[in-house]
């Protein structure tokens, strides 16, 4: 069984979408459906947004998909509202650098809030195809949400209160070809230093 992720960089909301399965490189999860969810902080360290691509069999809701996100080596970790009697995704975060996500940690994406700072908004593609036609909040929330071959569910970030659908989103390097390249960025760091 070989489960991978997807990690994949958004633009600016302005953006035209231009996006499709083909552009996916990481994948959580096995079946023969496949879904995204795209996941944008608005601020924060850059790129702001993730997508991450996630096959299934059976019956699966935007929240099967984000718990198996959220159970990926590279996590994304989301807090439900807490003492509310419905399911309401309180806050999301990203560990970008690899030391465990911490709120706090600049180099770290996480956003949270209800009442008081923002709210996520929850978005579902205007197309179950391969390619991400655009964006409308959703019709019901992520527990209750079904995902069917080609869904794309999207959650952004509405500081203040005022917030937009999820950014178009850009392929990245997988995960192996990004730590290779960050390796380097360390050795030849070294190198010049220990030169001078």
């Amino acid at each position: 069984m070989k489960t991978t992720a997807a990690f994949i960089l958004l633009l600016s909301p302005a953006a035209s979408i231009a996006f499709g399965f083909s552009d996916v490189h990481y994948w959580v999860g096995t079946g023969s459906n496949r879904a995204a969810l795209v996941i944008d902080w608005v601020t924060g360290p850059g790129p702001r947004s993730v997508a991450i691509g996630y096959r299934f069999d059976g019956q699966k809701t935007g929240r099967d998909m984000l718990d198996a996100m959220s159970k990926m080596q590279r996590s994304i970790t989301y807090v439900l509202v807490p003492g509310v009697p419905y399911t309401a995704v309180f806050g999301i975060g990203y560990d970008r650098n690899g030391g465990g996500l911490d709120p706090v940690d600049p180099g770290d994406s996480y956003a949270e809030g209800w009442f008081t700072s923002g709210f996520w908004g929850y978005y579902e593609g205007t197309t179950t195809s391969e390619t991400l036609g655009g964006w409308k909040f959703a019709d019901s929330g992520f527990q209750d949400r079904l995902l069917v071959d080609g869904s794309w569910d999207g959650w952004a970030w509405a500081p203040e209160f005022s917030g937009s659908s999820p950014a178009t989103p850009v392929a990245v390097p997988e995960p192996a070809s990004l730590a290779m390249v960050v390796t380097g960025l360390v050795f030849l760091t070294k190198r010049k230093f220990l030169r001078d």
